[in-house]
């Protein structure tokens, strides 16, 4: 389709991506961020980075609330 600067048609429609995937909690940072994981195909589970944010402040406190539990036991 044609791009008209400044002009909206129907020719250019706005979605939302939305791409979704399942992650281990591995263990926690200090500045309340989550270290994630994913199992390979050899089953190793591989470091994948940190979660900081994307969390409502009550799931936040329940997550790590556990895995501080988990940690100690």
């Amino acid at each position: 389709s044609k791009y008209l600067p400044g002009i909206r048609s129907s020719s250019w429609v706005k979605i939302k991506a939305r791409q979704t995937d399942s992650f281990i909690v591995g263990g926690h940072t200090e500045d309340h961020g989550f270290l994630v994981g994913q199992y390979d195909e050899d089953d190793t589970l591989r470091y994948c980075g940190n979660v900081e944010a994307g969390f409502r402040n009550c799931d936040y406190d329940e997550l790590f609330e556990r895995a501080r539990t988990i940690e100690h036991s």
